[in-house]
């Protein structure tokens, strides 16, 4: 069995089972998005060059954290940027 992982934790298997992953590559089309997957080797992670949400570090007015979740290098959401 395929299985393709996405950055934001969802995984893929029943559409990969006819992808010809032959040469180590494959296009696949989910509904309207195409994506070029690339096999990579056993032990080797997928997700070494993406940025991790991490909770924003900016506080309410009441001075609470806040909750929101974001990837922005200043460690901060949409919100407290």
């Amino acid at each position: 069995m395929t299985r393709m992982y996405f950055p934001n934790g969802g995984m893929l298997d029943d559409e990969l089972n006819n992808a010809d992953i032959s040469d180590g590559k494959a296009t696949v089309r989910l509904g309207t998005k195409t994506y070029d997957v690339k096999v990579k080797s056993k032990g080797e992670d997928c997700l070494d060059n993406v940025v991790k949400a991490t909770q924003c570090k900016g506080r309410t007015k009441k001075g609470k954290r806040c909750k929101n979740e974001t990837g922005d290098a200043s460690g901060k959401c949409h919100w407290h940027r």
